[in-house]
């Protein structure tokens, strides 16, 4: 399963679809594509998310279909 995980477009809005280890849970079986920067608000960096095998998109249309 691809799993993706957006910015959030609200504005003052922090958080986050996923954390980081929620990511490194996920990824057993499924890929997890997260939009850059999209745990900024929430203290997370895209190395963080890198760190837990998560592909990094400019753009949430962006890791569909990937292999």
């Amino acid at each position: 399963m691809e799993v993706g995980v957006p910015k959030r477009a609200k504005d003052q809005e922090f958080r986050v679809g996923l954390s980081p280890s929620s990511v490194q849970t996920l990824q057993n079986g499924h890929q997890v594509f997260v939009e850059m920067s999209a745990g900024v608000g929430a203290g997370f960096t895209d190395q963080d998310y890198l760190q837990t095998g998560a592909k990094i998109v400019p753009q949430p249309q962006d890791g569909r279909n990937q292999t």
